[in-house]
């Protein structure tokens, strides 16, 4: 089996990339690995798929990053049946694979080359131009204003990008003209809402579970829409959507709707943002699909 590392060096410090480099000469006799370092941002995503056009054999991709990166690969992967997506955590923000629980046994490479192959679904997002694919959560309206500043803070080497995120957001992304129809049930008549996630995996933003009840191979989207509320309102909200408890919570019932769907679309009378996997994308319109078991995903055992 080959192994192809596709390391993104600005991922978190990089001191757990360099780390990497250093564990990996202990395996230069016992497995057949290359490297490759990424110097610009979607590279990953071209190398990748350049890389799979030329080598028809079962190799995995090993995404060396946070959730962009991984994101990246994913959208190089998809399509190759020989292709094998394993991951090795070294970003600052590694929320996908918190849905397997603490992310040590993912850093642990005897794990990782050991690790059995589960096929997982994959959310398909459609702008009318072109596909892109997300493995873990797609999500709009205040929460997309959110990760378009801590982008930005990242960019510019700020610190805590996440929290300055949520102050603009609540002073500027509560209320959001998106219309969001599921499985064609229109979610908000009135064209009004706060937030919504449509997840494949559990966690988003480093430590809010959006989708508890989420399965990655159910072939099924968990939908979580939230209509606009007070900052007070959004505030108790938080707490509770954190530990994943604001599903069963009756304190939300008016402004909550969370529900499973295959198909989901989204529109608004002008652009708005989408983050998918971390990545910023704008248009007015777009459908996202589930397909089913469309990633093959290295799982290290616990």
């Amino acid at each position: 089996m080959k192994y192809v590392f596709v390391i993104n060096p600005s991922a978190g410090n990089g001191s757990k990339n360099k780390e990497l480099e250093e564990l990996l000469k202990r395996y230069d006799d016992k497995i057949d690995y290359i490297i490759h370092k990424t110097t610009k941002e979607k590279e990953a995503t071209s190398f990748v798929s350049s890389y799979l056009k030329e080598h028809e054999e079962d190799t995995v991709i090993v995404a060396c990053g946070g959730d962009g990166s991984i994101n990246e690969v994913v959208n190089g992967i998809h399509g190759y049946k020989q292709a094998i997506l394993a991951i090795y955590p070294s970003g600052s923000g590694n929320d996908f694979i918190k849905y397997f629980g603490e992310k040590e046994r993912f850093l642990d490479l005897d794990k990782l080359f050991s690790s059995k192959i589960k096929e997982i679904d994959c959310l398909v997002v459609n702008n009318r131009k072109e596909n892109k694919y997300c493995i873990n959560v797609c999500h709009f309206g205040l929460d997309s204003y959110v990760a378009e500043t801590a982008n930005e803070v990242k960019k510019k080497g700020g610190k805590n990008p996440y929290g300055k995120g949520v102050r603009k957001a609540l002073l500027f992304g509560r209320n959001n003209h998106i219309s969001v129809k599921a499985d064609n049930e229109l979610l908000n008549p009135n064209g009004k809402m706060l937030l919504c996630t449509l997840a494949n995996g559990k966690y988003v933003g480093g430590k809010y579970q959006c989708a508890p009840r989420s399965e990655i191979d159910d072939g099924l989207i968990e939908v979580g829409f939230v209509r606009p509320c007070s900052i007070i309102t959004i505030a108790k909200l938080m707490s509770k959507y954190e530990k994943g408890e604001h599903i069963d919570s009756p304190k939300f019932a008016k402004i909550l709707k969370y529900q499973k769907a295959k198909e989901v679309e989204i529109y608004s009378p002008k652009e708005f943002a989408i983050s998918i996997d971390g990545e910023i994308i704008r248009n007015d319109y777009f459908k996202i699909t589930i397909e089913e078991k469309a990633i093959r995903l290295l799982v290290p055992q616990e």
